[in-house]
């Protein structure tokens, strides 16, 4: 596996340029050890960084990218720079298969001119086996944060940047607060940027709940399964998103969710089936939390539903077989 950045994943060898190495010198480096490949296929697994670039730009093939999102959504359209735009509508251009989350993410390829026949939608999703309920962790996180349970424990899990507007969670705090009374915030760290936690910190201060809101530095993958199952509810409140995958996490867990109403993941999630979609203003959430904590049957019937399109839909060994053969077919 070629890689920006040095990893260690079981089962695979990983090569990466060394620590400490500058821009140009990385990118030398991984053309050598791409030229030095024969793969039968390669499989870019985000557009918009400089492996999947030189892919492109090297004409190394047959050659397929996986776009996330934020690739496409945001570099590929230009929002981060005229350069980093060319080259990966340039990639994407070269591919000859392009895998996405969402239909939204196709429209936006199209939009590019990259032809629909390449294009194949998978959700990915989650392994049951793999990622599922863990009671013993579930109370042993509460016991750190000395939530007892009567506690609601609304956990938002996303990266911490103003994309994912956990600045509207703190915000419908207070009306929380204010009708459910026990009720805390946890707030995962993960992908930290620096000044909107900042932001977030002062903002709690200043509506007086900052006892009700926890920060929670980034958790290993590992241990992700425990702290989703420690929540009663996650939160998702992106304003543009590929296909959440702690949000089917936290399905696979039994947890409800609550997401933020957007176009583009009305494919995966449906409204008072296995989510509860919300107007992104804090009035709207604190009302759909509240109903999460204040309504079993509708707690009931939300884990169902996220446990069933876990199930049937976003699971994930079914969906590597299915992008295996996909990949086979580009094949020569």
């Amino acid at each position: 596996m070629l890689s920006p950045v040095s990893a260690e994943v079981p089962g695979l060898t990983v090569v990466a340029p060394p620590d400490g190495m500058g821009k140009l010198a990385q990118l030398r480096f991984m053309a050598r050890a791409m030229r030095g490949q024969t793969p039968d296929v390669f499989y870019a697994h985000y557009a918009s960084e400089y492996v999947c670039w030189l892919a492109g730009l090297m004409r190394r093939g047959p050659f397929a990218i996986h776009a996330m999102g934020s690739d496409v959504l945001l570099d590929a359209l230009g929002r981060n720079g005229a350069l980093r735009a060319w080259l990966t509508r340039h990639a994407l251009r070269r591919a000859d298969l392009l895998t996405v989350k969402s239909p939204f993410i196709t429209e936006a390829l199209v939009s590019l001119g990259i032809p629909s026949a390449r294009i194949h939608e998978v959700i990915w999703g989650v392994d049951p086996q793999q990622v599922r309920r863990d009671e013993t962790a579930r109370r042993a996180w509460r016991d750190k944060w000395h939530a007892d349970d009567d506690t609601f424990v609304v956990l938002s899990p996303r990266p911490l940047d103003s994309l994912y507007r956990q600045s509207l969670l703190i915000e419908a705090m207070p009306d929380l607060i204010a009708r459910h009374g026990n009720i805390r915030a946890v707030i995962s760290e993960y992908n930290a940027n620096e000044g909107y936690r900042n932001d977030l910190r002062d903002q709690a201060a200043a509506l007086g709940i900052a006892d009700h809101v926890r920060f929670l530095p980034a958790q290993s993958a590992e241990d992700m399964a425990g702290l989703l199952s420690a929540a009663d509810t996650v939160v998702s409140l992106a304003y543009t998103d590929g296909t959440p995958q702690t949000v089917l996490e936290a399905q696979a867990c039994g947890v409800p969710v609550v997401i933020a109403d957007i176009p583009d993941i009305r494919h995966v999630f449906t409204h008072n089936q296995d989510c509860l979609m919300t107007a992104a203003e804090p009035m709207a959430i604190a009302e759909a939390l509240i109903a999460v904590a204040s309504n079993r049957a509708l707690c009931d019937q939300l884990v169902a539903g996220g446990v069933a399109l876990i199930r049937d839909r976003a699971n994930f060994p079914n969906e590597v077989t299915r992008v295996e053969t996909l990949l086979r077919s580009i094949c020569k």
